[in-house]
C-alpha cells in the first residue's frame, strides 16, 4: 500500500544561476529544520555512485538521513519501521534527480533503485555501527512495495540478496527502537 510516511519529507534545495553556471545549497540547518521540524547534527557523510538498474536496501538504522540526488535519477524508498508510528510498516517513495532532497527518519528502512547510473551523497546524524543496522529483503511479500519495471533482474550485492524476510527481522527492529529511544536521540 502506497501511503504517505510519518515524518518522511522531501526537499527541493535552491539553485542560483547566471550566464557562469549554477549554485546549490545542499543543506541549510535552519530550512532544514523549519522544513522537517527536527534538528539534524552531522555524523557521517557518504558518497555513492551506481549504474543505471541498481538496487539498494532495504536498510535499518537508528539515525535519520538526508538523501541527495547529485546525477541520475533514483527510485528512492522509505519504510516506516518504528514500532509506535502511526505509519508502521507502510512505505513511500520519490523519484530524486538532482535538486530533490528527501529526509529519512529514524528507525525507517531505505531502499533505492537507480532509473539511470546515478551519483547520491547522503548525510546522516548516527555512525554506521553493523551491529545497530538491519537489512529486509527488497521485494519482501508482507511490504509489497511497488517497484518501477525492471527490464532486467536488479543488480544487487550480495548482503541485499540474502537478507532476511521482514518477520525474521522484527525482533531486531523492536531492539534498535528501544535504543533509540533509550539514547534520546
Amino acid at each position: 500500500m502506497h501511503a504517505k510516511i510519518k515524518d518522511f519529507k522531501t526537499i527541493v534545495i535552491p539553485c542560483y544561476g547566471d550566464e557562469r553556471g549554477a549554485f546549490h545549497e545542499l543543506f541549510h540547518l535552519k530550512r532544514f529544520e523549519d522544513i522537517t521540524g527536527n534538528e539534524f547534527n552531522f555524523k557521517q557523510v557518504n558518497h555513492s555512485e551506481s549504474k543505471k538498474g541498481v538496487l539498494r536496501g532495504i536498510h535499518v538504522a537508528p539515525f535519520s538521513k538526508i538523501v541527495h540526488c547529485l546525477k541520475g535519477r533514483i527510485f528512492d524508498v522509505t519504510v516506516d519501521l518504528r514500532v509506535n508510528s502511526p505509519t508502521y510498516l507502510k512505505w513511500d517513495y520519490i523519484t530524486l534527480t538532482p535538486g530533490w532532497q528527501t529526509h529519512i527518519p529514524a528507525c525507517c528502512g531505505h531502499a533505492f533503485y537507480t532509473l539511470e547510473a546515478s551519483t547520491i551523497v547522503y548525510a546522516q546524524d548516527g555512525v554506521y555501527d553493523k551491529s545497530r543496522e538491519i537489512e529486509i529483503r527488497w521485494n519482501d511479500p508482507e511490504l509489497n512495495i511497488l517497484w518501477p519495471h525492471f527490464n532486467a533482474p536488479p543488480l544487487l550485492s550480495e548482503k541485499d540478496a540474502n537478507c532476511s524476510y521482514l518477520r525474521s527481522a522484527l525482533w531486531k527492529m523492536e531492539e534498535i527502537n528501544r535504543s533509540w529511544r533509550t539514547d534520546g536521540k
